[in-house]
């Protein structure tokens, strides 16, 4: 099992998925656009044979969700992040249908102030052995070394 991190990104919290000129900007981290990926470390991923763009199945006790594989060296090697913004099942045609939400792997639960409290929460990674390319603003080649998959 991997920790799991849901972060916002430039997007936010996706409210403005349905605006093409917000899904066109790049992630500044991993220059992704369109779409959902999970960030895993290259020695993780070399463990359960990812590289990537391989689709992989994120399941927790409350959800499941598939995404594609971004090799991220600058994360821990025991744990997986998934950005906020995608996985709409409505917003119109630019949001529908476009990438994964990581709250589907989370117990909903409030804190005090009535704000989500996410809590630490492992996960299992599967692969699929489907592929689903990241639009990406730039090549990997390089960048990693030979850490890109």
């Amino acid at each position: 099992n991997l920790h799991v991190v849901a972060y916002a990104t430039q997007r936010g919290d996706g409210s403005g998925a349905s605006r093409p000129w917000l899904q066109e900007t790049p992630d500044p981290t991993t220059t992704v656009m369109w779409n959902s990926w999970i960030e895993i470390h290259p020695e993780t991923a070399a463990k359960l044979g990812l590289h990537d763009d391989d689709v992989v199945r994120v399941s927790s006790s409350a959800g499941v969700l598939e995404v594609s594989v971004y090799l991220f060296p600058a994360i821990r090697p025991d744990t997986v992040a998934i950005p906020f913004g995608q996985g709409h099942t409505a917003l119109g045609r630019f949001a529908e249908g476009r990438g994964a939400n990581p709250a589907a792997l989370f117990e909903i639960l409030l804190n005090e102030a009535g704000d989500l409290a996410l809590g630490d929460l492992q996960v299992t990674i599967t692969p699929t052995g489907k592929r689903r390319p990241l639009a990406r603003f730039e090549s990997r080649e390089g960048v990693y070394g030979d850490h890109a998959g």
